[in-house]
């Protein structure tokens, strides 16, 4: 086997670091939970816009590349192929650029939040802690943080393309016959609105009861690793590992449930789509037997089409995964708001208001609110 030699590893790592430079340009930015969850992404909109901008662009380019070499190959217009030749590494190139910002907004973001959760947990009057699970502290924390990352890179990444390539896709056919255009309208909006509510009223009515069901099997997990000494010495092992494997099994059957219930939304959509995949190809079937356009144009369409629309399928488990991540994003904040109050300085620049019966009173509000929405 071909091994790297330590001083070569040592010396690239030094190279890629100080390329790359990111020591002055990332930091963990302050998070107010009090405010809604998305406030990171807002005080960092110019990282988040970028990227947009870019992917809507990368999106549209895609999306009519089959329609641009078609055009160029059939219609004998090779100029095109270095037009799109030089397109692509345009593109590519700004691509490497935005990703840098892209990743500092990754990076902060999830690890913004964690941080300011733990300094919130650190902070917090410790009588608030003896009524709570450390287990169920650490699962939100890392679970969310985690999610976080998911939920930036679905939406700028997945969804925006997704969306963007069909609606370009649809306005181009659409030029070359009307017909087409209305096909593939009429078959966004069914397959938006399948995938999209009916997997928005799966996801209401399962989302509350999945987290409630990992938070329990995790919080199990890591009493059973913390009070690993006081187990053993109380001989109760066996019960300690029945526990675990109750919450952990609960959690599966209700995450395998909300699985299956998405599974038919999935199939329905692409019933839809076989459809419509099929009246477009009938539709420019038509147009090339009467001579309207040619066999190649006709290809390219159907391949800009399928190629386009495709990704669509994809939106109910996207839209699913975004649905359920928001929601652990909502609950960790919700969870934090009603946790406790910090009645005395603990880090400096601490100032505490005077006021603690109102806090308190204020809290226990919360707390009231907190528990019946998890219900």
């Amino acid at each position: 086997m071909f091994n790297l030699s330590s001083e070569f590893k040592e010396r690239y790592y030094n190279f890629i670091y100080k390329y790359f430079n990111l020591e002055k340009d990332i930091k963990l930015i302050p998070v107010d939970f009090n405010k809604p969850w998305y406030q990171i992404l807002l005080d960092q909109k110019w990282n988040l816009s970028l990227q947009i901008i870019l992917e809507f662009v990368q999106s549209v380019f895609s999306s009519l590349t089959p329609i641009i070499l078609g055009f160029a190959l059939f219609n004998s217009k090779i100029e095109y192929l270095y037009y799109f030749a030089f397109g692509y590494i345009v593109l590519e190139i700004f691509n490497r650029v935005v990703i840098r910002y892209f990743s500092i907004l990754i990076m902060q973001s999830k690890n913004s939040v964690a941080f300011s959760a733990y300094q919130y947990f650190l902070s917090v009057d410790p009588i608030y802690h003896t009524t709570k699970s450390s287990g169920q502290i650490i699962s939100k924390i890392q679970k969310t943080t985690s999610d976080l990352e998911l939920l930036i890179s679905a939406i700028v990444e997945v969804l925006l393309p997704t969306i963007v390539g069909f609606v370009t896709v649809v306005i181009t056919i659409a030029t070359f016959d009307y017909r087409l255009g209305i096909v593939g309208t009429i078959s966004f909006i069914l397959i938006t609105a399948v995938n999209g509510g009916l997997n928005f009223i799966n996801a209401e009515i399962f989302k509350k009861k999945t987290i409630a069901a990992e938070d329990k099997a995790k919080a199990d997990s890591v009493e059973t690793l913390q009070q690993n000494a006081l187990i053993r010495a109380s001989f109760a092992s066996n019960e300690q590992l029945q526990k675990v494997r109750k919450s952990t099994v609960k959690s599966m059957i209700i995450e395998s449930v909300s699985r299956q219930t998405f599974g038919v939304t999935r199939t329905l959509t692409r019933i839809i789509y076989a459809i419509s995949t099929l009246i477009i190809g009938l539709i420019i079937y038509n147009l090339t037997s009467t001579n309207e356009i040619n066999a190649g144009i006709g290809i390219s369409l159907l391949l800009a089409y399928f190629n386009g629309s495709s990704q669509i399928l994809r939106l109910g488990d996207l839209i699913r995964n975004i649905i359920q991540i928001i929601s652990r994003q909502e609950d960790l904040f919700d969870f934090i708001r009603q946790f406790g109050v910090q009645t005395y300085p603990v880090l400096e620049g601490d100032k505490i208001d005077e006021n603690v019966a109102l806090q308190i009173q204020e809290l226990e509000e919360k707390q009231k609110e907190y528990l019946d929405g998890k219900k």
